[in-house]
């Protein structure tokens, strides 16, 4: 008789303590939070995406839906994550070379106006989303026209 009392408290304490799997999950939400917190300020979309896993670690744990969609936050935020990183490389690679072809002052004063648009819109793309860091890559990524080379001044419409 004794001994049930002590299972039922064995089962209660069970019951009541932390699941192996979410206190994993919870872990993992908050390294990302605390990760994150500070750079995502100025960036929209990635201060959403904090956002919403910060409030997702205190989430009630009873729905065993949650459990799994704690998983899925996870894998969505590391693949948003993983693009978001390979796009800002892009960018500062980018900026890099553009800066080099500055300090050299490659194809005269019509190049240089180009290459210091350029390298503003780039710095500015970095608080992009995803999609939008995007297209500024690819649109950035021209080297100088030919013809503003030959320019010694000119219109910023040129320039775009």
């Amino acid at each position: 008789m004794k001994i049930i009392p002590i299972l039922i408290l064995a089962y209660l304490g069970y019951a009541l303590s932390d699941d192996p799997i979410e206190s994993s999950n919870k872990r993992r939400l908050q390294n990302i939070v605390n990760k994150y917190r500070h750079l995502s300020t100025g960036n929209a979309e990635f201060s959403r995406w904090i956002e919403k896993i910060y409030y997702a670690i205190d989430s009630p744990v009873f729905n065993p839906g949650n459990v799994v969609r704690k998983i899925e936050l996870l894998n969505e935020f590391n693949i948003y994550d993983r693009r978001r990183q390979e796009l800002e490389d892009s960018i500062n690679n980018r900026l890099s070379r553009v800066r080099k072809l500055l300090n050299l002052k490659m194809g005269g004063k019509g190049c240089v106006k180009f290459y210091k648009m350029q390298a503003n819109e780039l710095k500015n793309a970095l608080k992009l989303t995803n999609n939008m860091k995007e297209i500024k890559v690819d649109k950035n990524s021209r080297s100088c026209p030919q013809n503003l080379s030959e320019k010694e001044d000119s219109d910023d419409s040129d320039y775009l």
